[in-house]
């Protein structure tokens, strides 16, 4: 017999209707017989009420009780049948999880009420709240067929700073999982409880879950290397299904921990996977595991701290301190999973050894001090280079590879088509923020205007058409290079995105989507919302020009956006043609005035230059147009930060190998083929005193003299807003200059100044930055991680490096690592 979710619903809710007025349970004070004996316990008035409680609502109860440590406990039969005889027991037995149907159940109540709280928790509070007994644990028997629940009080209701509820005996109270009725053990099909059917239960949710994760993955816009993948998958499966902990509310994995080495070349994603990882597996353990349950990423850069710096900042050496170790601790000891992420790992194997063994201390520490949650603390490495002997038998290796090209070009369709649709609407947000800023500013004017009795001044507001919500579908005919580093793709987005959504934001802005009082038709896209869409068609016509061409559907409206065309030197850095000409000019006369060129300064007379813009004096006009760039989006937030590089050309290795996409010989220092026009000629001059100094002096003086050109331009941008610093990157005395001392909690050196100017305590978002760098081959490694897009985060501090542009000059050869967060690289 089994009732209908419908009937069993309406009859839980009548319960907790009549339960937000009155007490529906008796309240019930175990605490009293608690410390009896058994007889006495037996015959106790508390015990005999909860027993006639039980018995009146169907159940035959057996009450236990320890009397060594006075644990009291029910026992209850599985029952087949599922009658409804009342509210009281429906909402008894629902909150014991007795009910075959209880997925239909909570369906429908999450439809008809649309509430979040599952109706068993709820049902479950009520009824601790009344009673004033709590359930501690709950765990079924399917071949005695019974389950036993744990009690303990419930009156002093201690209540923590998180939140969280504990019982007098200071334990959490039972709470059921998301997706509870998923490890019921109940096979419909047979009617009978069996372990092997909720291990069938469990094996097919888990699998469910581990497929979510890598959705969740690709719907972040990252495509995992298929190796990775296999191996995480294998550790996620063994890693949830041994964390369940059946109905309830609680992940507890006990297995051994996540520990990986992930290697692989400049910009195929090791970093962004490790940041991927940590988010969606918190997001999936919250929904479908443990709402509350905290997931930390804890990252320490191996690139800017030496050993004994590492044994400083690792370990804790007061009551309160900023050490990893401390860090850490704050999520292990709250239950919580730690991902220690060690990033950029040194190419020498004595320093691999060296730098792991002082974390593995560490750790050692940790998982010591809580062994119940030693499975809590995970750790990934990454590098690009291979793991010593000594790491390998404490990680497993997993060499990445950069995206094949079908994926790359899917990347690139969706990816675009989101940072689109995403900076079109921060523009709004923003554009709406200034109007309602001006709106109070007009109406506090009419005030003071009318409390004076002058009425002639009032002014009108400029009405402005709200951009409404809409959809982006890019059409890409003309795919970027295949390339090996992800963040070649990166500025390619960026470029489209910063000059695409400024286009249309311009036009849409001006055009009235429906309003209040018209209607627009609907477009359904995949992800069920609805609005206008625009498809973008990204074409190429003439070589290295994009063509992009907008059509609008689901409007009512005749909305007209123009065509719009960018230019490139390598097809993934885009800039406007309007940046080369005064007007309408011969593109082969402007290529012509570029190519005869031989070096990146610029000394032609003013009046030689025809009709080409002088966009910064000094400078070579192919250059001029991509630093211009660089900065603009710099100054407009698309790049945070802007990184230029400044190398020797006669000090970087040659390479047959084509790179991302361009043909023939290259240096390694390029970026695609943004160089290739210049021949290796500039040596080459009319000046006899020049010609007998060595290429690599010529070289130094034109880095120095392109350094005082870009200072010049920067400061004509920005006046006085503009903010300059040199640091020098060339050795470990220099990186308590550059990342501060790192035991120290205070932010302080270069990191401390970039804060100091873009923090948002500070409310300084007007002024820019400018750090000069001089690396080489050491610095360069040093700096990676402060060049690296995004916040500078360490295990304790996060530096915003919006409004910040490093020019970077370079001793020696630019390494791969520098050249793939470059923007631009200007050779000398």
């Amino acid at each position: 017999v089994m009732s209908s979710p419908q009937h069993i619903l309406e009859s839980v809710l009548e319960y907790v209707n009549q339960s937000s007025s009155d007490s529906v349970f008796p309240r019930i004070n175990l605490l009293a017989c608690q410390l009896s004996t058994l007889p006495k316990f037996n015959s106790s008035a508390p015990v005999k009420q909860l027993t006639k409680l039980l018995t009146d609502l169907k159940l035959q109860p057996r009450i236990g009780f320890n009397q060594g440590s006075g644990d009291i406990s029910v026992t209850v039969n599985l029952p087949l049948e599922q009658p409804v005889s009342s509210p009281l027991q429906a909402a008894l037995w629902f909150l014991l999880g007795l009910y075959h149907n209880q997925q239909e159940v909570e369906t429908l109540y999450k439809k008809q009420a649309g509430e979040k709280e599952l109706l068993v928790n709820r049902c479950l509070s009520l009824f601790m709240d009344q009673t004033q007994i709590a359930f501690t644990s709950r765990k079924k028997d399917f071949r005695l067929g019974f389950m036993t629940l744990r009690l303990d009080t419930f009156q002093k209701k201690i209540t923590q700073k998180d939140g969280t509820l504990y019982t007098d005996g200071m334990a959490v109270p039972y709470r059921y999982a998301p997706n509870y009725w998923f490890f019921s053990g109940f096979d419909n099909a047979n009617s009978v409880y069996s372990d092997a059917f909720l291990s069938s239960q469990k094996d097919i949710y888990v699998e469910g879950i581990v497929k979510e994760f890598w959705e969740l993955v690709v719907q972040k816009h990252y495509y995992p290397d298929p190796n990775l993948k296999r191996q995480v998958s294998a550790f996620l499966t063994n890693y949830f299904k041994e964390g369940l902990c059946d109905e309830e509310e609680r992940f507890s994995p006990h297995q051994k921990a996540l520990s990986l080495y992930l290697y692989g070349t400049a910009g195929c994603g090791k970093s962004s996977f490790v940041r991927m990882f940590t988010q969606v597996l918190g997001k999936i353990i919250t929904t479908h595991l443990e709402p509350k349950k905290r997931t930390a990423l804890v990252k320490v850069p191996l690139n800017c701290i030496t050993p004994p710096e590492l044994r400083k900042i690792l370990t804790v050496r007061g009551i309160s301190d900023w050490s990893v170790e401390r860090i850490v601790e704050q999520t292990i000891a709250r239950a919580g999973i730690a991902l220690l992420h060690l990033e950029e790992n040194p190419e020498e194997d004595f320093l691999q050894d060296e730098l792991f063994a002082l974390t593995e201390k560490m750790m050692k520490t940790i998982t010591n001090r809580y062994p119940e949650y030693s499975s809590h603390l995970l750790y990934i490495i990454t590098s690009n280079y291979h793991a010593s002997p000594g790491l390998l038998k404490k990680a497993q290796e997993v060499e990445m590879a950069p995206p094949s090209p079908e994926v790359q070009r899917e990347w690139c369709v969706r990816t675009l088509g989101a940072c689109i649709r995403k900076t079109i609407k921060d523009k709004e947000i923003r554009r709406q923020e200034r109007k309602v800023f001006h709106e109070n500013r007009r109406r506090e004017e009419e005030e003071s205007l009318a409390s004076s009795g002058d009425s002639s001044q009032k002014r009108k507001p400029k009405p402005r058409n709200p951009i409404k919500d809409f959809e982006i579908e890019v059409v890409l005919q003309m795919a970027p290079p295949v390339t090996r580093d992800m963040r070649i793709l990166e500025k390619w987005k960026m470029s489209l995105d910063f000059f695409i959504s400024g286009h249309l934001f311009k036009y849409l802005r001006r055009q009235q989507w429906g309003g209040e009082e018209k209607k627009r038709e609907s477009v359904e896209d995949g992800e069920g919302k609805t609005g206008p869409k625009i498809m973008v068609l990204i074409s190429e016509d003439i070589p290295k020009h994009l063509e992009f061409s907008f059509d609008i559907s689901g409007t009512s409206e005749h909305v007209e956006i123009p065509p719009l065309t960018l230019k490139s030197h390598d097809k993934f850095f885009y800039f406007s043609p309007e940046l080369c000409t005064e007007g309408e000019s011969d593109e082969e006369s402007y290529e012509e005035h570029i190519e005869e060129k031989d070096d990146i300064l610029d000394e032609t007379p003013r009046e030689e230059k025809k009709d080409v813009k002088d966009i910064i004096p000094g400078l070579q006009h192919n250059h001029a147009t991509r630093v211009w760039t660089v900065v603009e989006m710099m100054k407009k937030c698309y790049l945070k930060p802007g990184v230029l590089v400044l190398a020797n050309r006669h000090a970087q290795k040659k390479t047959s190998e084509p790179r991302d996409g361009a043909t023939g010989e290259q240096t390694t220092g390029s970026l695609g083929s943004w160089n290739n026009s210049m021949e290796e000629n500039s040596g080459k001059t009319t000046n006899t005193n020049l010609s007998s100094r060595s290429p690599a002096s010529l070289a130094e003086e034109k880095k120095n003299a392109c350094e005082a050109v870009l200072v010049d331009f920067m400061k004509g941008v920005f006046g006085d807003n503009l903010h300059v610093t040199r640091v020098t990157a060339k050795s470990d005395d220099d990186k308590e200059a550059i990342f501060g001392n790192p035991s120290s909690p205070i932010l302080s050196g270069l990191l401390g100044f970039i804060d100091d100017i873009t923090s948002d305590v500070y409310k300084r978002d007007k002024e820019f930055v400018l750090v000069i760098v001089e690396a080489n081959e050491l610095g360069q490694f040093m700096m990676r991680e402060v060049l690296e897009g995004g916040n500078s985060n360490t295990h304790r501090n996060t530096v915003k490096k919006e409004r910040v542009l490093f020019l970077v000059k370079v001793e020696g050869q630019v390494s791969p690592q520098m050249e793939s967060r470059a923007h631009h690289t200007l050779l000398f």
